[in-house]
C-alpha cells in the first residue's frame, strides 16, 4: 500500500479540494488513488462534503470517508483548512465500508450487533472507526460494542 498525504487552507472547500488534487496530480512518486481519508475543518459546512468531494474527485461515496476535525496535522504544523490521506492498493488490498448515520440508529441495539458482525466477519483484517460529532454518545456505544465482541 502506497499512502501520500496532501493538505490546503483555502477558505473555500471545494478550492481547498483542487489545490489537494493538483498537488496530488505533480507528485511523480504517487498517481490514482484506491480510496481517500480527509480530515477536515468545521469552517467548512457539512453540507458541502460528499457533493464537493464526488464532484472534484470523480468518485462515489465508496471512495472516500470524510470526517471533521477541529484541528489538521500536516508536516508538525497544526492547519486549519483540509488534510487528505490517498490511499493506492499495490496488490489485492481494499477497503470496506460500513455506515451508520443518525443519533437514533447510533444508539440502536441493532447497529451494535451489525457492528459486532461486520467486525466478526472481518476480525483479521484492519478495522478502523471512524465516529463524528456524537455529543459522548459514541464511548457507550463502545462499550455495548464490546460487550457484544
Amino acid at each position: 500500500m502506497i499512502a501520500r498525504i496532501y493538505s490546503s487552507e483555502n477558505e473555500v472547500f471545494r478550492f481547498a479540494l483542487e489545490d489537494i488534487y493538483n498537488q496530488a496530480e505533480k507528485d511523480v512518486h504517487f498517481k490514482g488513488f484506491d480510496f481517500i481519508i480527509l480530515s477536515v475543518s468545521p469552517i467548512y459546512p457539512v453540507e458541502d462534503i460528499n457533493f464537493q468531494v464526488k464532484k472534484v474527485y470523480g468518485i462515489g461515496g465508496d471512495k472516500f470517508l470524510a470526517f471533521h476535525s477541529i484541528n489538521n496535522i500536516f508536516n508538525r504544523e497544526i492547519l486549519s483548512g483540509v488534510t487528505a490521506c490517498f490511499i493506492k492498493f499495490e496488490r489485492e488490498g481494499k477497503i470496506n465500508t460500513f455506515l451508520a448515520n443518525g443519533v437514533s440508529e447510533f444508539e440502536s441495539n441493532g447497529l451494535v450487533k451489525k457492528t459486532a458482525d461486520f467486525l466478526k466477519d472481518r476480525k483479521d483484517n484492519l478495522n478502523v472507526i471512524f465516529a463524528g460529532l456524537s455529543n459522548g454518545r459514541f464511548a457507550f456505544f463502545l462499550d455495548r460494542l464490546n460487550e457484544e465482541l
